[in-house]
């Protein structure tokens, strides 16, 4: 799937060439891939990337051709790495202290491992932006939200994820007021 990766340099600010697009579905077909695989990958790597704007379209329009068990739990990663980075950063804040004090633990503990493992599998994913911020939070809680209308069933892990991000959301925004 490199070529998507390399294909998702060509997206403008805020879209996806449609064209672009066809030709990575068109290759992935060629090589035995269904669409939505490919269309679950170039999606996961968007997010990877942080480029969660420009894919907000396509996701609304391709959500029934996803593979839904693959977009869970590589898009939970995503969301891991994120969240901890974002707990990291607002854990120097000495403002936010008591505010990340009400995070479950256990939560916490969970989202650093998951973390630490996916950026072990893959150091190319961001948390940080190319201007030297962290990716929106809003993005991750939109993220983590079109998770949980996903799934089937209850997940407890997208749940708690859930609270966490509004927990983090509440620190920065006590930050900046």
């Amino acid at each position: 799937m490199e070529i998507v990766t390399r294909r998702q340099g060509e997206v403008a600010e805020g879209t996806v060439n449609r064209e672009h697009l066809d030709d990575i579905v068109l290759l992935g077909r060629n090589w035995g891939m269904d669409k939505g695989h490919v269309l679950t990958q170039f999606l996961l790597v968007m997010y990877e990337l942080g480029k969660d704007d420009h894919v907000e379209d396509l996701f609304n329009s391709v959500t029934r051709l996803l593979d839904v068990d693959m977009f869970l739990d590589h898009g939970i990663a995503i969301v891991c790495v994120r969240l901890s980075t974002a707990l990291s950063i607002l854990k120097k804040a000495k403002q936010c202290r008591g505010i990340l004090a009400m995070l479950d633990a256990d939560t916490c503990e969970w989202v650093r491992e998951q973390a630490r493992t996916t950026r072990a599998q893959k150091p190319d994913i961001v948390a940080i932006n190319e201007e030297g911020s962290l990716i929106s939070l809003d993005n991750t809680q939109a993220l983590i939200l079109r998770m949980k209308r996903m799934s089937s069933v209850n997940r407890i892990d997208a749940y708690a994820l859930s609270v966490m991000c509004e927990t983090l959301l509440k620190a920065v925004d006590y930050l900046e007021t």
